[in-house]
Formats: C-alpha cells, structure tokens, sequence
C-alpha cells in the first residue's frame, strides 16, 4: 500500500484483510478522531482511550461502510458516539454515587430519629408515642 492510496482502496484492501491497509487508515484519520473525543470529553488521556475504542469498533464493522470514500466521517461518527456512550455512563455513574450518599444520609438520620424516640419511650411504656404518633415498639421498652 502506498500512502497516497485513496481510502477507497485502502478500504477494500482493508476488507480483505490487509491490516497495513487499515492501519494506513487510521493513520491518515486519526488526528481528526482525536480532536473530537478531545473535545467531547476534555481530557486527553480519555481521548486516546476513546481514539482506540473507536478504532477497534471501526476495524470491527468495516463490512457495515457503505461508501469506502467516506471513511474518515465514519470513524469520526464512530468516534463521537463512543464518546457520548461514555459521558452518559459517566453521569449514571455519578447520579447513582449521589443517591447513594442521600440514602446513607438519610438512613444515619432515620438511625438517629429512632434512637432519640426510643430514649423518649424509656420510663413512659404504656403511653409511649413517637414523633410521627404512633406508637413506641417492644424492643424500645424499658429495662
């Protein structure tokens, strides 16, 4: 393959599994790639990790290319998509962190709620009430 190939070509070699074909690809496209996953995630180190995930995907699905001449968009689409996938996971990730630390905080103040109510009951057991109204449990009767 010479570097002047267009990506018609290398595509079709590349589909026929001539790997210098796709690496000559990828080459010629991949600072595109990485100014996009650059962009969409600010972060250079994931950028790259973006880059390769995209690449592997392209390497993966070249069968699905439609027109060989429009490789570079299509990796770069590739490329974008990988990136949206992991800011969506990212954003779970952090709701998920979140409600779990507003269920912690919640539980600690339920705990301490039923602690302040059953020392309330010690000495009162049969008109014993909580704060909510009803009335105190078995396990808060006194010693």
């Amino acid at each position: 393959m010479r570097t002047d190939d267009s990506d018609v070509v290398l595509v079709r070699a590349a589909r026929d599994g001539d790997g210098d074909a796709f690496a000559l690809l990828l080459t010629r496209h991949r600072p595109l790639l990485l100014a996009l996953c650059r962009r969409q995630l600010g972060d250079a180190a994931l950028a790259e990790d973006a880059a390769q995930e995209a690449a592997l995907q392209a390497l993966l699905n070249l069968g699905s290319l439609q027109d060989a001449g429009r490789f570079g968009p299509w990796l770069a689409g590739i490329g974008l998509n990988v990136c949206r996938m992991w800011l969506r996971a990212r954003a779970r990730e952090s709701r998920s962190r979140e409600a779990l630390r507003e269920g912690q905080a919640r539980a600690g103040q339920s705990d301490r709620q039923a602690d302040i109510e059953g020392r309330a009951c010690a000495g009162r057991w049969t008109s014993c009430r909580t704060a909510s109204g009803s009335p105190c449990s078995s396990s808060t009767s006194p010693a």
